[in-house]
């Protein structure tokens, strides 16, 4: 039994030596690098002049969706002063290029999202939300995104943001009809 174990843990071994090690990319303005996870959806194009690292490729984002005022919503505030992010499950967000040791807690702000604010969420919850009976309005989704980016806020808080490109299509099954032997012949 003990030789099976030392095996189990030297196979354990080779398989993690063998995995892909992520990219670290270094800010060019100083500061916490770019860690690019070796399985990352999206493909590393370089720092704008801004400093913006921009991303290229689609994928599936999902998480908990916060819609919510930046600040408390005041009656002054109109929908248009709304924002959505979404907290990404931890599997996604391990797969997303981040900031080196700036936090767990990764929160995606979603951009063009206007044509779907209604799916989100009702006239009635955004009427609460401005009126400030509410605080946010939450729920779980699975959209796909592109146009991935990451930056620093002033205090350098990580930001990452992505934009909308529609809602991800559940795999639907369906019974199919094959006759005969499917295996070898």
């Amino acid at each position: 039994m003990t030789l099976v174990r030392a095996a189990s843990a030297v196979t354990a071994l080779a398989l993690l030596a063998a995995a892909p090690a992520a990219k670290v990319v270094p800010y060019p303005a100083g500061g916490p690098p770019m860690i690019i996870p070796a399985d990352s959806p999206v493909k590393f194009t370089g720092f704008n002049k801004d400093g913006v690292a921009e991303f290229s490729g689609r994928f599936v984002l999902t998480g908990t969706f916060v819609y919510d005022c930046p600040a408390d919503c005041e009656p002054s505030m109109t929908e248009d002063d709304v924002e959505l992010h979404i907290i990404p499950d931890p599997a996604v967000a391990a797969r997303l290029p981040h900031w080196q040791d700036r936090g767990d807690g990764m929160v995606v702000d979603i951009t063009g999202y206007d044509r779907v604010k209604r799916t989100i969420a009702s006239k009635a919850a955004v009427a609460d939300l401005l009126s400030g009976k509410i605080p946010d309005v939450r729920g779980r989704v699975s959209i796909v995104v592109d146009h991935y980016a990451a930056d620093f806020g002033c205090d350098y808080s990580p930001y990452y943001a992505a934009r909308f490109v529609g809602f991800a299509k559940p795999l639907k099954l369906a019974r199919s009809n094959v006759e005969g032997n499917s295996g070898c012949i």
